[in-house]
């Protein structure tokens, strides 16, 4: 049996060979993995694991040095879940033809495919199953600790090759771990050549540059300033509002979720990280309650030529002495604050769908005189995605087939790294979750 850490090191030899291919073949370009947003977040554990499948002689993840093979007689435990799920992608995707292959290495990096390949379905399942195993990698505090190293691994290609020389055309990777991750042994910085062990940046990153071939409307823009334009309000009363409302989400989250909860209290016992992952569970459930009780949507919400956060009203907790609960919406959001806006209704217009779903059921059973089977309801399950647990791989991998529940919990995922990255969210947000963990554990 493996010890965890020694395929902790493998992995990121796999990947750090991984980001180069990508950015060799153009999946990934220097400015997406500098910035690396929610989406190549994502994408670099999922295309490591593609490419691995691909290469893959019988159910088994071989290291680029040679060092070892990792399969199912020598995974260690804590892995075996996701390792198994892993290993039911290889035959579908080395059967895939080499245009859907394409398309799905594509999909992971959430561009647009290609081709229309025959087995879409195949191709949409693959990229679940790869999805469900990278959000299990991202959370963990060896990943993210290395992950910049990885990054800039890639980015250094080009000199290494000897296409370019100098500092100036060097590219740097902005990437930092999301609060409670920082600290451990390979807590150095990658890119800045500063210490890293304080929770927090010192101050809002300067705006990064669109990536190439991608819109700037993407969530990560929400970051990317941090004045508005006058008359519209500061960002910091619209972060504020944001920011109160998720953490009265959190603390009803904390107070009705016993699983969380549970999660929280080994978090404040464990070092092996699960106090960071638990923060992410926390938030993500969070956003979700935001999305499913907390947000209205009008007709222009999801509207294709519609602005970002067009028709998506956030009904916000009241901060201060206001007579009126106050809202947020496209016409009173910083224009950099939109993308976010924007995505919080694509997650409610998402979650609202399936909580509909879950009603429809629940009043056929009742009018059948039957009793509505456990697990049944989607939005449980989605619930049950965004706490990770592993107990649980195993049956989320079967509703991978369940496209709606699926994408939601991913939106989710992605909603709650993109939220990371806004330095004046981030800061108070890991306050409050350390709050929440300390007065959930007492």
């Amino acid at each position: 049996m493996l010890d965890e850490a020694v395929v902790v090191e493998g992995f990121h030899s796999l990947l750090k060979a991984s980001l180069a291919q990508a950015r060799a073949e153009g999946l990934l370009s220097d400015d997406e993995l500098a910035r690396a947003d929610a989406d190549v977040q994502i994408a670099a554990p999922a295309l490591a694991l593609f490419f691995a499948a691909l290469q893959a002689r019988g159910a088994s993840i071989a290291m680029p040095d040679g060092s070892f093979a990792l399969d199912e007689g020598n995974c260690p435990p804590s892995l075996r879940p996701y390792f198994d799920v892993w290993a039911r992608t290889i035959a579908p995707i080395q059967a895939l033809p080499l245009e859907a292959r394409h398309d799905l290495a594509l999909l992971l990096c959430e561009k647009a495919a290609q081709s229309s390949p025959a087995r879409a379905d195949v191709v949409r399942r693959l990229k679940a199953d790869l999805q469900l195993c990278a959000m299990e990698i991202l959370q963990r505090g060896s990943f993210q600790q290395r992950f910049g190293w990885d990054l800039q691994h890639a980015l250094d290609a080009s000199l290494r090759d000897g296409r370019s020389s100098g500092e100036s055309a060097r590219s740097t990777t902005t990437y930092e771990p999301p609060p409670g991750y920082e600290a451990g042994p390979a807590s150095t910085s990658h890119a800045h050549n500063h210490p890293q062990e304080k929770l927090l940046p010192p101050a809002p990153r300067p705006p990064p540059l669109p990536p190439r071939g991608r819109s700037n409307n993407s969530l990560s823009a929400a970051s990317s300033s941090s004045r508005p334009a006058s008359p519209l309000p500061a960002p910091s009363d619209t972060l504020t509002l944001i920011r109160e409302t998720l953490f009265s989400a959190l603390g009803d989250c904390m107070a009705t979720n016993r699983p969380l909860a549970a999660l929280v209290a080994e978090g404040q016992r464990s070092k092996e990280g699960y106090g960071a992952r638990s923060f992410f569970a926390a938030l993500s459930l969070a956003i979700l309650d935001v999305a499913l009780e907390r947000i209205d949507l009008s007709s222009a919400a999801g509207v294709p030529s519609a602005s970002p956060g067009a028709g998506v009203r956030v009904r916000a907790v009241q901060v201060g002495e206001h007579d009126e609960r106050p809202t947020i919406d496209a016409a009173s959001c910083p224009p950099h604050l939109l993308p976010l806006l924007g995505a919080l209704g694509g997650v409610a217009r998402a979650v609202q769908a399936l909580a509909r779903q879950d009603d429809e059921l629940a009043m056929r059973d009742a009018e059948q005189g039957l009793a509505t089977a456990d697990g049944s309801a989607a939005i449980g399950r989605v619930r049950a995605r965004l706490l990770g647990a592993l107990e649980g791989v195993q049956a989320q991998h079967a509703e991978v087939a369940d496209e709606q529940v699926a994408g939601a919990a991913l939106a989710i995922n992605k909603l709650a790294i993109a939220m990371f990255e806004i330095p004046t969210l981030r800061a108070r947000l890991a306050e409050a979750l350390q709050v929440l963990a300390a007065v959930h554990t007492l």
